[in-house]
């Protein structure tokens, strides 16, 4: 999460979860992932928590952004770019592997460390 290991997370992250698909945002020269090449003004397309990805392709998070400037500005139709459709799918096939697969804990292995008093 966005919080240095704290239950909350940092101002960026919590920007971030407030945005709405549409809203334009201007993202510094080396921020993002990938890093934009200069300063870009681009729109938001998807938000999950304390992530978004724009319509150009460009995922942010409070792991890769020091500032996020919100223009105030927002739209109800935008391009989305080939690059960002590419991002989101494989967003989904990791998110679907993750849920088709035996992720939950084995509760019946007893822990390495025992918990009883010696």
């Amino acid at each position: 999460m966005c919080g240095g290991g704290m239950s909350y997370p940092n101002p960026i992250g919590e920007r971030i979860s407030q945005l709405k698909p549409g809203d334009q945002v201007i993202i510094l020269k080396g921020e993002g992932s990938p890093a934009a090449w200069e300063e870009t003004c681009t729109i938001i397309w998807k938000v999950s928590g304390y992530s978004a990805l724009t319509a150009d392709g460009i995922a942010l998070s409070c792991r890769n952004l020091s500032d996020l400037i919100i223009t105030g500005n927002h739209f109800e139709s935008y391009p989305v770019s080939p690059e960002a459709m590419q991002i989101w799918d494989e967003i989904l096939a990791v998110q679907k592997e993750a849920q088709d697969s035996d992720t939950k804990p084995d509760w019946s292995i007893p822990p390495a460390f025992g918990t009883e008093p010696e």
